[in-house]
C-alpha cells in the first residue's frame, strides 16, 4: 500500500493519458515471461512518469472565461451542504507563480462554474446507479464554492514544489482535497493528483483520511467541461484501484481517450462501452463508482468512491428533474436507475399519460431505424411513462405514453425509432407517487440473448448453437471479457456430469472472445475460463473442468468490438471422481493424506509412478513432469506445431506435453529456446501454470496471504487457486510461494481441480 503521484493528459473528449511500460510481471520463473503482459503500474515512488504530449493546438493556450449567463445557470445548481466548512470538503484553489499576474478575479466565476458543472455530471451518474451524490465543496453562506488564492515560487515547475507552497499557505488539512487550478502550463501535462493504493472498503481508507492535491493546468481548465479536474479529483478519492476488474495501475482499460470513462486509458485500453450511451464516468459501473453495486461484486467488497466522505448524499431530486438536464442514454439495449422522490414539474411541461407531478427525464438517441421498447418494470411505485420529440419542455411532440402494463403498476411503450433521432423520455408518478425507478430500453436490433438474463438454455454432453452478436451491448457490470471482448451474447448450460469441457466458437465468422462463468448477475459473475484465439484461428476455445449440476454461463464476444454470426460447440468428457483402483504403490500408505488423490491419478491414467510399485510422494515435481501431468489432465491434446525448446529432445517423455503447453501459451520457457525440464517447480509457479490453463481469468478474490504480495507474478493465480478450493495455503495466512511442490501435493492439486 502506498501513495502515488498520477500524471495525466487530457485529449479530445476529456480523459487523461500516460505512457506506461510493459514488464514481465506475471513470470513463473526468472525468465518465464507472461502471456499478453499488462501495462505496469506507475512507479511505487512518487516520482511518477511523464505522459505523452498534449495536442499541439492546446499547448500554451488559455481558456476563455465562462460567459456570465452560462455561469449563473451553473452556479444555481450547486449543492448547499451544511455550513460550507465542517467535515471533509473539496477546496477550490487558484494558484499562480510569483512574477506572473494574479488573475483570480478574472477566472473566479469560471473556476466555480467548471467545478459545479462536473458536479452535475457526478450527480447524473449517481442517479443512474440508484442514488444521489454531490461534491462537498467548501462554500460560503450563499452556497457559492470559495476559492483560495495561493502564490507559488516562480520556479515551481515541479508538482512537489507547488504542493510545498500550498502547504506553507496552510492548505494541508486531512479533511480537505485541494482542487488546484494552476495558472501555468507544464510540458506534456494536463493534470496531476495524489492517489493511495488502498482497497479497504471502510471509511478508514487512506484516500478517505489523507490530504489530497489535484492539479489542473491552464491549457486544460475547461477541456470537456473540466474533465481534467474531475479525473484528478477522483484520483484523490481513490480511483482506480489496481485490483478492480479493469484496473491497470490507477486507471482502467475498458475505456480509451475520448471514450466512455473519465478515468480510463492506457496502452492496452479499448473502449468497451456503447458509444451512444452515457459518457461520463465508470464504464460498466464496476471499477470505482457505483452507488448500489451488485452484492458480491468488486465495488460491494472493496473501495468504492461512491462511499467517499468528500461526497454528500443530499436530499432532493437529481438534476434530471429539469428537461434541460436530461440524462443521455443510447445503444440497442440498456438499463439505468433513478428516482423521482422530491422531484417537481416545469411550468410548460405536458401531462404524461394523464399525470403531471414528479417527473424526471432521459434522452435516448436511436442508433438505427427500428422498433424500440421502453419500460419501468422493477420500479418501486406506480409509474407513468411518456416519450416525445422536441428540444424544449414547452415544445414537445408526443410519440407514445402508458400508465399501467400487465402484470403490475409499471409502464411500457413501444414506438418506431428513426436513426439518429433524439427521444425525450419522461417518468412520472401516478397520483403524485414517487420512489426508485428502473428504466430499461431495447431496440429491435438487439439480439434476443444480448443480456445474461435472456440466455437461452442449451443442454447435453455435446452439441452446438448458433446466433449473432450484431447489435449486442454491454450491460451494467458485465465483464470486459478477457479484457478484449465486447459486446457479448449469452448461453446457459448445466453440466450433466463432472468432467472436462471443450467449448469453442469454430464456425463463427469473426474474431471471437469466449468466456465461461458461474453466477446469475452480470455484475457479480465468477470467471471460470477464457480464450481469445486458438493457435490456428481467430476463433476461440476453452478446456475447463466442470462439476455435475453446476450451471455455467457462456459469453461470446468480439475482439475489440467485432461482431458477426456465432457458432458455439461443446463436448464434455466425463471424469470418474470416485476411486475404485487398487493401491499399486508401496510408498503410499492407506492412512496417507494424499492416498485418494494419488489413486485417482492412476485411475485417470495421469501417472503410473516413478518406477513399478513406487510413487515417490515426497519427491519434488520438475517442470517436465508438471508439463506431463497437466497435459494428461487435459486429455493429452495434440499440438498443431512441434515445440521449439533446445533442452526438450523430440520424442522424449515431455515432448508432446511441452509442445501443447507452449502452443496454449501456458509457458514460454525459462529463457529463449529453453524450457528447463529438470528444474523443480515452486508453489507459485504451480499456481500460475494451473491458472493459465483456463486462460488467466480475473479471480475477483483476495487470497489473504501475507507472503504473496499484490505485485507478485503469482498474486492473481494464487487468489484463483484459493477461490477454487484447490489449496488453502500452508498456514492460515501463508502460501509459501517459494516452497517446492511434491508429487503428493501435485496429486492433491490436480484432483481438487477436477473433482472439487
Amino acid at each position: 500500500m502506498g501513495s502515488r503521484l498520477l500524471l495525466g493528459v487530457l485529449l479530445v473528449l476529456g480523459v487523461t493519458t500516460q505512457s506506461l511500460s510493459v514488464t514481465p510481471a506475471g513470470a513463473t520463473g526468472p525468465k518465464d515471461a507472461p502471456v499478453q503482459p499488462r501495462p505496469a503500474s506507475p512507479a511505487e515512488t512518487e516520482s511518477g512518469r511523464r505522459s505523452v504530449p498534449i495536442p499541439p493546438e492546446l499547448v500554451g493556450t488559455e481558456p476563455a472565461p465562462v460567459p456570465a449567463a452560462q455561469s449563473s445557470r451553473a452556479l444555481d445548481s450547486i449543492a448547499c451542504i451544511g455550513n460550507g466548512t465542517s467535515g471533509k470538503r473539496v477546496q477550490l484553489v487558484y494558484a499562480y507563480r510569483a512574477g506572473s499576474a494574479n488573475r483570480s478575479a478574472t477566472f473566479a466565476t469560471s473556476v466555480r462554474t467548471w467545478a459545479t458543472q462536473f458536479d452535475e455530471f457526478l450527480a447524473g451518474e449517481a442517479a443512474a446507479t440508484g442514488g444521489n451524490r454531490r461534491i462537498r465543496f467548501v462554500h460560503d453562506g450563499a452556497c457559492q464554492p470559495t476559492i483560495t488564492t495561493v502564490r507559488v515560487p516562480s520556479n515551481a515547475t515541479d508538482y512537489y514544489e507547488a504542493v510545498e507552497a500550498i502547504e506553507a499557505a496552510g492548505l494541508s488539512s486531512s479533511d480537505r482535497k485541494y482542487l488546484v487550478y494552476a495558472d501555468w502550463n507544464l510540458p506534456d501535462l494536463c493534470g496531476q493528483g495524489t492517489f493511495f493504493d488502498d482497497e479497504d472498503p471502510t471509511a478508514s481508507n487512506l484516500n478517505n483520511t489523507q490530504v489530497g492535491y489535484a492539479f489542473s493546468y491552464l491549457s486544460c481548465w475547461d477541456w470537456g467541461t473540466s474533465n481534467t479536474a474531475l479525473h484528478e479529483l477522483f484520483h484523490n478519492l481513490g480511483a482506480v484501484q489496481a485490483g478492480s476488474p479493469n484496473g491497470n495501475g490507477a486507471h482502467c482499460d475498458d475505456g480509451t481517450l475520448g471514450g466512455a470513462d473519465v478515468m480510463c486509458y492506457g496502452e492496452a485500453a479499448l473502449d468497451a462501452c456503447d458509444a451512444s450511451g452515457p459518457r461520463i464516468m465508470d464504464c460498466a459501473r464496476d471499477d470505482y463508482f457505483n452507488v448500489s453495486p451488485v452484492p458480491g461484486s468488486y465495488l460491494a467488497t472493496h473501495w468504492n468512491t461512491a462511499k467517499s466522505s468528500y461526497l454528500e448524499v443530499p436530499g432532493g431530486c437529481a438534476p434530471q428533474d429539469a428537461f434541460a438536464k436530461s440524462y443521455p442514454i443510447g445503444g440497442t439495449r440498456g438499463a439505468v436507475k433513478g428516482s423521482n422522490v422530491d422531484c417537481t414539474v416545469e411550468g410548460a411541461e405536458p401531462s404524461h399519460a394523464g399525470h403531471r407531478s414528479r417527473s424526471v427525464w432521459w434522452t435516448y438517441t436511436a442508433p438505427s431505424n427500428g422498433q424500440v421498447t421502453v419500460d419501468t418494470l422493477g420500479s418501486t411505485f406506480d409509474t407513468v411513462l411518456a416519450v416525445y420529440t422536441g428540444n424544449s419542455v414547452g415544445g414537445l411532440t408526443p410519440v407514445a405514453s402508458n400508465d399501467d402494463t400487465a402484470p403490475g403498476r409499471q409502464s411500457r411503450v413501444a414506438f418506431p425509432a428513426a436513426a439518429g433521432q433524439q427521444y425525450r423520455i419522461a417518468v412520472d408518478g401516478k397520483a403524485s407517487a414517487s420512489g426508485a425507478i428502473a428504466l430499461q430500453w431495447r431496440h429491435a436490433a438487439s439480439p434476443a440473448n444480448d443480456n445474461l438474463a435472456d440466455a437461452p438454455v442449451v443442454s447435453g454432453a455435446s452439441g452446438s448453437a448458433t446466433g449473432s452478436s450484431v447489435g449486442a451491448t454491454r450491460e451494467t457490470g458485465e465483464p470486459m471479457h478477457r479484457r478484449r471482448g465486447f459486446p457479448s451474447v449469452w448461453w446457459s448450460w448445466t453440466a450433466p456430469v463432472t468432467g472436462t469441457l471443450r467449448l469453442n466458437t469454430a464456425g463463427s465468422n469473426f474474431d471471437t472472445v469466449l468466456n465461461a462463468y458461474t453466477g446469475n448477475n452480470a455484475g457479480a459473475l465468477v470467471a471460470k475460463a477464457q480464450n481469445d484465439d486458438t493457435p490456428v484461428s481467430f476463433t476461440s476455445e476453452v478446456l475447463m473442468p466442470v462439476k455435475a449440476g453446476v450451471t455455467y454461463r457462456w459469453a461470446v464476444s468480439g475482439y475489440a468490438g467485432y461482431a458477426g454470426a456465432v457458432k458455439l460447440n461443446w463436448n464434455l468428457q466425463p471424469v470418474q471422481c470416485a476411486v475404485g483402483a487398487a493401491n499399486p504403490f508401496s510408498d503410499v500408505a492407506s492412512s496417507a493424506w494424499y492416498r485418494t488423490p494419488v489413486l485417482w491419478l492412476v485411475q485417470q491414467g495421469i501417472t503410473t509412478g516413478t518406477s513399478p510399485g513406487t510413487f515417490s510422494p515426497d519427491a519434488s515435481v520438475t517442470r517436465g513432469q508438471m508439463a506431463v501431468f497437466l497435459w494428461r489432465t487435459a486429455g493429452q491434446p495434440t499440438a498443431s506445431t512441434p515445440q521449439y525448446f533446445n533442452d526438450v529432445p523430440r520424442g522424449s517423455y515431455a515432448d508432446k506435453a511441452v509442445a501443447w503447453l507452449a502452443e496454449q501459451e501456458i509457458t514460454t520457457g525459462t529463457r529463449p529456446g529453453y524450457f528447463s525440464p529438470n528444474d523443480q517447480v515452486t508453489r507459485a509457479q504451480m499456481a500460475t501454470f494451473l491458472w493459465r490453463m483456463i486462460g488467466s481469468v480475473y479471480p475477483g478474490f483476495d487470497h489473504g496471504f501475507w507472503d504473496v504480495y499484490s505485485d507478485s507474478f503469482a498474486n492473481k493465480s494464487v487468489a484463483w487457486l484459493v477461490r477454487e478450493g484447490i489449496t488453502a495455503g500452508t498456514t492460515p495466512d501463508e502460501f509459501s510461494p517459494n516452497q517446492k511442490v511434491s508429487r503428493a501435493q501435485m496429486a492433491v492439486f490436480l484432483n481438487r481441480r477436477a473433482c472439487g
